[in-house]
């Protein structure tokens, strides 16, 4: 939309029509630091955090895990939970923090829903991602570190399904 502009959001032409009929969330919802903010505000307003991590600890309860991960899974949650809560209750100066609490946040929400999902449908491939965005995304890496790429993510994210299945329970990467 910033790039087309008023007009060539109105064409008819079909690179225009499909402009118009994609999802144009930071029109609608503001830049990602926008968002950030409101996040902040729902935490600070309207107790959104204790109503989320109840909702995630609820879906970890549920999910069958290897007993190794099950606590890597719960230390980042409540890790991530404390951070959003301090930064959301420090005024201006969690402002300037407001991104990162927020992905972080995303990333262990979509850790935990993602391993639940994997319960329910009784997929590793499933299971292996969900661990997979929780090392990537949630638990703090050194970004500098190279690490060669782990053996069995080819397998889990090759499209014909190739590699062993085997319950969510006995997945363990971490």
């Amino acid at each position: 939309m910033e790039v087309r502009g008023g007009c060539g959001y109105i064409e008819e032409w079909g690179d225009a029509r499909r402009v118009r009929a994609a999802m144009l969330g930071s029109i609608w919802e503001g830049a990602s630091n926008i968002v950030a903010l409101d996040v902040l505000r729902a935490i600070r307003r309207d107790n959104a955090l204790d109503a989320l991590t109840t909702h995630l600890r609820a879906l970890l309860a549920e999910t069958p895990m290897h007993t190794q991960v099950q606590p890597v899974f719960e230390h980042t949650l409540q890790r991530v939970a404390e951070t959003a809560a301090a930064v959301a209750g420090s005024g201006e100066r969690g402002e300037t923090l407001a991104r990162q609490v927020t992905w972080a946040r995303y990333h262990t929400t979509t850790a935990p829903a993602m391993a639940w999902e994997a319960g329910r449908t009784g997929s590793s491939r499933r299971t292996h991602l969900a661990q997979c965005e929780l090392r990537q995304r949630g638990l703090p890496l050194d970004r500098l570190a190279i690490e060669d790429e782990p053996g069995w993510l080819s397998a889990v994210l090759d499209e014909a399904g190739a590699g062993p299945q085997v319950g969510v329970e006995a997945v363990h990467l971490f």
